[in-house]
């Protein structure tokens, strides 16, 4: 994470951690919502494991999120 911060902080973007021991939907929203977020970004993949009929996060966090959410 400290390698990844220093990354993106060379080419002037703002980095913030938030590190959170919870569901990781319910971290994120918790912390969008602590920080007055107006967006939500989350990344997707596709999973062929089996597990396609639990809710994926970025499923969870759209249901769960205050502010609007993006998924790419």
């Amino acid at each position: 994470m400290a390698e990844l911060r220093q990354m993106a902080e060379l080419e002037f973007v703002r980095v913030e951690t938030h590190p959170v021991a919870a569901d990781p939907a319910d971290a994120i929203t918790r912390v969008a919502t602590e920080e007055d977020a107006d967006l939500i970004v989350v990344g997707s993949k596709s999973s062929d494991h089996g597990t396609r009929h639990l809710p994926s996060v970025p499923e969870a966090v759209m249901d769960k999120a205050a502010c609007a959410a993006l998924v790419v």
